[in-house]
């Protein structure tokens, strides 16, 4: 099997990148997502054969996969999102993030942003190219505005 449980729930990212919800080791939100990123960057320049991510390089050819596979990686990225609206709505409670980002689209927008450095990485992309893209992640969650005087 190409996808484990075991795979599917290290997709999870709580435990690596920090959970709004768990009481202890919380990162920031724009933290989190600043450090996903930057991870998410540095492995895939690491990655010298180039292989990518085993759920990314799935999700890519899911039409050729079985019934099992693709409901496990369809979870995952749903997991993924959902990791994602967690952080951008705990960012807006703690005024870090304007309340005026529209929440599942900035998550998917985040989610795409991921899958789409995990593949251009594979790729003739320079490492600038990738760092770059990696910092317009928080450039997609901006701060709330600053009050206008009346």
């Amino acid at each position: 099997m190409l996808v484990s449980r075991k795979n599917h729930e290290a997709y999870t990212l709580d435990a690596k990148f920090g959970s709004p919800s768990a009481p202890d080791g919380l990162r920031e939100p724009l933290e989190s997502v600043r450090a996903l990123f930057e991870h998410v960057v540095q492995e895939s320049l690491a990655d010298a054969t180039k292989r990518g991510c085993l759920l990314v390089n799935t999700a890519v050819n899911l039409q050729s996969q079985t019934e099992e596979i693709k409901m496990l990686v369809t979870a995952a990225l749903a997991d993924f999102r959902q990791f994602f609206v967690r952080l951008i709505e705990h960012g807006k409670i703690r005024g870090e993030i304007s309340n005026e980002v529209e929440t599942e689209a900035a998550a998917a927008g985040l989610l795409g942003m991921f899958i789409g450095i995990r593949v251009m990485a594979r790729g003739a992309f320079q490492p600038e190219t990738l760092e770059r893209m990696g910092g317009q992640a928080l450039a997609m969650l901006p701060p709330p505005a600053a009050p206008t005087e009346t």
